[in-house]
């Protein structure tokens, strides 16, 4: 029971536990699914992460051209790719930072 208003919740550091464990999870589905994943920095990887959050490992592994350009190295089509798909219009604000965060390989704040 985790209704607040029942006398139920979680203390921050066992929601900080659950998270991890999510992300760990995801991380490693990740890891098995697409082979340059561990080669890609940290930036990079957290693209993937969060399209992999937002939209199911399945999900994301719908995106074989950009993949496939993630795994050639071109950071730049992969970016412009993500921002054609029906995922960038529907959320159009996350796409952008996304795709610049790929571009880049630098850690967007938004």
């Amino acid at each position: 029971m985790i209704d607040k208003s029942k006398g139920g919740g979680i203390s921050e550091s066992e929601a900080e536990y659950l998270l991890a464990n999510d992300v760990n999870g995801v991380y490693e589905a990740l890891n098995r699914s697409i082979p340059s994943f561990k080669r890609l920095n940290d930036a990079r990887q957290g693209v993937l992460l969060n399209m992999a959050f937002q939209m199911g490992v399945h999900g994301l592994m719908q995106f074989k051209s950009t993949l496939n350009l993630i795994e050639l190295g071109d950071y730049n089509a992969a970016a412009d790719n993500m921002l054609k798909s029906l995922w960038a219009s529907q959320t159009p604000n996350r796409a952008k930072e996304m795709a610049t965060q790929m571009r880049t390989g630098q850690w967007q704040s938004g």
